[in-house]
């Protein structure tokens, strides 16, 4: 039987952070982390986390500039549709959507196909039926989007997003399946995503802008991320003139 390779796709926290969710053990265990690249993604700062001091987090986004996610392979062959789930299911509990048969509402996992792979029919044909089993009642990511835009996973549990490239190839990456977390963004009324500065203003208001910082510091980037930085920089925070902070606006002046 042929094997495929699947992979991660990474857009946030799941790249860096430890203990949550032992996010660690399951990068050591499932992913290799050796060979991961660095792909073109549209996303940016869209959802507004509670567990984050109601700062935002990130989101695929079809409205978006390109930004930088991280696509690690999986060390283990997907060889039927049992073990696409069993990286599904991992991929979940690492997320914190949870290990029962339906996940937690604000996020869900989705694949991406690479259309270059031949042979992928008997390994994705029951996804949709996976992925309706697993969804929350109450989830909004599959309907919630900005205008002209479309929501970043179909109610089918196929992400709506461009296969990434490979920035420093400059070509599609070689797995043949993608996992990845969407989640719903989190917009005003009039159906806007959040400005630059009210970004930073929640990152200010919460007294560190660790979610941020962190991403930049593994290589994870947003368009505007260096927009949001200039606010952060003009309010001029204490927390700024850490180490791991001066990185950051060392590595946003070059842009």
């Amino acid at each position: 039987m042929r094997e495929f390779c699947a992979g991660v796709l990474i857009i946030g926290s799941l790249l860096w952070e430890a203990e949550k969710f032992d996010r660690e053990a399951w990068r050591r265990d499932r992913l290799d982390v050796q060979a991961q690249q660095a792909v073109k993604t549209r996303t940016r700062y869209g959802r507004r986390s509670t567990s984050r001091s109601n700062s935002y987090t990130m989101v695929f986004s079809g409205s978006a500039r390109s930004g930088v996610g991280m696509m690690l392979p999986c060390h283990n062959p997907v060889r039927g549709e049992d073990d696409l789930f069993v990286e599904a299911d991992l991929l979940a509990i690492a997320e914190g959507l949870g290990a029962s048969r339906s996940w937690r509402d604000f996020g869900v996992v989705g694949i991406l196909c690479n259309h270059s792979s031949s042979d992928l029919q008997p390994i994705i044909q029951n996804w949709p039926k996976y992925f309706q089993e697993h969804i929350s009642a109450n989830c909004k990511v599959v309907a919630l989007s900005a205008p002209r835009e479309a929501p970043s996973i179909r109610e089918d549990g196929f992400l709506n997003i461009d296969w990434p490239k490979s920035i420093d190839l400059g070509v599609p990456n070689s797995c043949d399946i993608l996992l990845a977390t969407a989640t719903a963004p989190t917009l005003s009324a009039e159906g806007a995503y959040p400005t630059a500065a009210k970004i930073a203003q929640a990152w200010l208001a919460a007294k560190s802008a660790n979610y941020f910082k962190n991403n930049v510091l593994a290589g994870i980037r947003a368009a505007d991320d260096a927009e949001i930085w200039r606010h952060i920089e003009e309010a001029a925070p204490h927390w700024i003139e850490t180490t791991d902070y001066k990185k950051v606006g060392a590595i946003l002046q070059q842009c």
